[in-house]
């Protein structure tokens, strides 16, 4: 007699598990339509994390139809044997294209809710300048922060009727904020809590303005007008509100996340208060920063049209010689002009 030619193993993707015998080494599949007993061994089950405890809960929930299987088989005669069972999920509509994941301060504080950030911080950073971690290159939505932008300035102008400035800057190198907030790592990034996209607070931007104006001698007559006072500082002796509105500067585009490094070289003078020697072991401290080209729109509500001018440009100046955030001593934090519109 020839000898029988072997049959080349075949994959049945697609199957839908219908029942299994008593012996629970063999499967009743449906493929194509067609009903198909599949013998699969004990063994090739467990090894696809099958169990018995599972098919008998499978079939007891009605839920048979759900499950798909996938698996590799041989012809022997007329009967299909498995050398490899494995589960596939099944897509409610096919062809459905995957989810993507767009909150990146889920993705960086959150590591479990998403993979980037997990292998930001789990694998061993390179010190080459070609090392790019995967949340450098996140994909924001620009059309979301389209429409975030013109909601902001909507509401913005809603709430300060009598008039609003507004520009937008942009980073004229790298700008950080919040890196001294707490966090799960050692340096932070301010982000907001609802959209997870870098964003400068009111307070921020108040506070670098108010500081600018009370360096300038024209400017520290406007800052009880401007920014209130206690009735400890306030001429009247009364508490005064402030008349002006700050409201938060979100990014218009894309915000640039770059990677930058810095690096310790007295850890323990810092951490033990220990005097600072040349054998403590320098320990680089990775963080991330908005980087050049990412413009932000600042917006400020006006009680009356009479200092518009002269407060985007004290706003201005304030921004592109003072900085904002953290770093301004290294060059961190400085702005130039992206493009002014006054409303």
């Amino acid at each position: 007699m020839p000898p029988q030619q072997k049959q080349q193993p075949m994959i049945l993707s697609n199957l839908k598990l219908e029942s299994f015998d008593h012996n629970r080494n063999a499967i009743l599949v449906e493929a194509d339509g067609q009903r198909r007993k599949v013998s699969a061994s004990a063994e090739v089950l467990k090894k696809a994390f099958i169990t018995r405890a599972w098919l008998d809960r499978t079939l007891a929930n009605c839920a048979v139809g759900k499950c798909r299987l996938e698996a590799k088989v041989e012809l022997r005669g007329h009967q299909f044997i498995a050398t490899q069972v494995w589960l596939a999920m099944e897509r409610s509509v096919p062809n459905e294209p995957k989810s993507v994941f767009k909150n990146f301060g889920l993705e960086l504080n959150k590591p479990q809710m998403g993979k980037l950030a997990k292998r930001f911080y789990e694998v061993e950073l390179s010190k080459t300048e070609k090392f790019r971690p995967d949340l450098c290159n996140f994909r924001f939505d620009n059309d979301f922060l389209e429409k975030l932008a013109f909601r902001n300035l909507k509401n913005a102008a809603a709430i300060a009727p009598s008039g609003l400035i507004q520009a937008d800057f942009t980073p004229d190198w790298r700008m950080v904020t919040g890196m001294g907030e707490a966090s799960v790592y050692e340096t932070n990034m301010t982000l907001h809590p609802i959209y997870g996209i870098p964003y400068i607070p009111a307070s921020s931007i108040k506070g670098i303005l108010r500081h600018y104006l009370s360096e300038l001698e024209e400017g520290k007559a406007y800052i009880e007008q401007i920014f209130g006072k206690n009735d400890q500082d306030s001429s009247t002796g009364k508490p005064v509100r402030g008349q002006y509105i700050f409201f938060d500067a979100f990014p218009t585009k894309a915000p640039r996340i770059e990677l930058d490094v810095m690096t310790p070289h007295y850890p323990k003078y810092y951490s033990e208060g220990k005097p600072p020697a040349d054998w403590q072991s320098p320990t680089p401290i990775h963080f991330l920063t908005v980087g050049q080209g990412t413009p932000f729109r600042f917006l400020i509500g006006l009680p009356d049209n009479n200092l518009k001018q002269q407060l985007e440009t004290w706003l201005k100046e304030a921004l592109t010689t003072r900085g904002l955030g953290a770093k301004t001593a290294v060059g961190y934090g400085y702005w130039k002009t992206y493009d002014t519109h006054n409303i």
